[in-house]
């Protein structure tokens, strides 16, 4: 993975009143109930993004519309909050094997919250010899337990156009088992229901990345 391969991103909450702030968040019913929200870039007004340390630890990214993943099994990414930093941040290892072999691969950056983004918008930079990458990514949405439940914990991010990468949707699971069949419409008709028309082709785009021995499919 090159640099500008990491993608990621601020928590939604529901809104307590269900006829408030309907055009920018959404709600499913039909199947497992979740929240996710636009991007910041088409509605400034976000929710409260959760604390960084629920990002420390290591997520599975099991589904994605970015091109980079289609050819990478085992896809993981680990964060670190940094202590004793003026603002929060994040270290990063995403680690990978490719498809046809058995050859893990690391790219390692830090995560800083963007300024002006109230914690929920985080810039991505790489290390070593990728210093000069770097990508933006923010939360949409998450769920699952903590805890002794943490294995089911769940998010998705959502990054924007660099050079080298399209926009697009990642999904993380704790497990590396993935997120549920139901979780994922769930996830896709969310996307589809916040009305942004980005968000609603990526949500078509949705694929499951490889897991597991090589060779991949």
């Amino acid at each position: 993975m090159t640099a500008n391969e990491t993608t990621n991103g601020a928590a939604a909450a529901a809104p307590t009143n269900p006829k408030q702030n309907t055009a920018t968040t959404t709600t499913i019913s039909e199947r497992p109930s979740l929240t996710l929200h636009r991007p910041s870039s088409s509605d400034p007004n976000q929710p409260a993004p959760p604390h960084p340390g629920f990002f420390g630890g290591t997520w599975h990214i099991t589904h994605s519309t970015m091109p980079i993943w289609r050819d990478k099994r085992n896809v993981t990414i680990t964060y670190t909050l940094l202590p004793d930093t003026p603002s929060p941040r994040l270290d990063d290892v995403v680690a990978y094997q490719p498809c046809a072999s058995d050859t893990t691969w690391t790219v390692r950056g830090t995560q800083t919250p963007t300024a002006g983004g109230g914690g929920a918008i985080w810039d991505w930079r790489g290390k070593g010899l990728i210093w000069l990458a770097s990508t933006r990514w923010e939360l949409l949405g998450r769920g699952g337990g903590e805890g002794e439940e943490e294995e089911e914990a769940w998010m998705v991010t959502f990054s924007t156009k660099t050079v080298f990468t399209p926009a697009g949707v990642n999904v993380y699971g704790r497990s590396a088992d993935g997120v549920s069949g139901a979780l994922l419409e769930a996830i896709r008709d969310a996307l589809v229901a916040t009305r942004d028309p980005e968000l609603a082709r990526l949500a078509a785009e949705l694929y499951e990345l490889a897991r597991g021995p090589a060779p991949c499919g």
